[in-house]
């Protein structure tokens, strides 16, 4: 692997891991209607970095 994508990765290594863990806090479960604020958030959370 090349070394700008190894040093990249470790310098962002936890700031990723407090993203991916705040997303999976989220209860997001989509067939569970009195949850559709929490799917939106999950949505808007996954994809607006993008």
């Amino acid at each position: 692997m090349n070394e700008q994508i190894k040093d990249y990765l470790k310098n962002n290594r936890d700031q990723y891991l407090k993203q991916l863990s705040e997303f999976l806090s989220i209860p997001s479960i989509s067939s569970d209607s009195t949850r559709r604020a929490d799917v939106k958030k999950a949505a808007d959370c996954w994809l607006l970095p993008i």
